[in-house]
């Protein structure tokens, strides 16, 4: 759904994705982005090292962006590149757990809320990112937490 959203503003939002735009500057720092990530796919390039690696990689592609880039402006590739591969197999087993165990309480309003806070979360995170700041990092935690005692509930006797 929120792919078939995004293709839809594609499509007819008419803007200049030049690199003053912010979505046309995130287009720069991903293609930087992925090619670091296929010269680092399996190990990563560790935590808090991304501006470096970034600036290495952005003569590459141009246009220049002159600032800082401190992250990727995407969760999954933030994952990814600080984590690497079994960084990002974690992170999806946790975001696929989490929603496996939302499914079976669904009509439980707190997890209703967790699930659309995740949900929005998730969403966020495919053009920012909302995890490597400590935070934003103790939201993503607690809505994690939130949903457990809704989720864990035994039948009382």
């Amino acid at each position: 759904m929120i792919f078939l959203l995004a293709g839809t503003f594609f499509l007819f939002y008419k803007h200049d994705f030049s690199k003053t735009s912010s979505l046309g500057s995130r287009f720069i720092i991903w293609r930087s982005s992925l090619k670091i990530l296929e010269d680092n796919i399996i190990f990563g390039i560790g935590p808090g090292t991304f501006q470096e690696k970034y600036l290495e990689y952005q003569k590459y592609f141009e246009p220049y962006l002159e600032k800082d880039i401190p992250q990727p402006h995407n969760i999954f590739l933030a994952f990814w590149l600080q984590t690497g591969i079994m960084g990002i197999a974690g992170f999806l087993w946790l975001i696929f757990a989490f929603f496996k165990n939302i499914w079976e309480y669904k009509k439980d309003k707190i997890v209703l809320f967790c699930a659309t806070l995740m949900i929005y979360s998730l969403a966020h995170g495919l053009v920012d990112t909302i995890y490597w700041k400590n935070d934003l990092a103790i939201i993503f935690w607690l809505i994690i937490l939130l949903s457990l005692p809704q989720t864990t509930k035994t039948a009382q006797i």
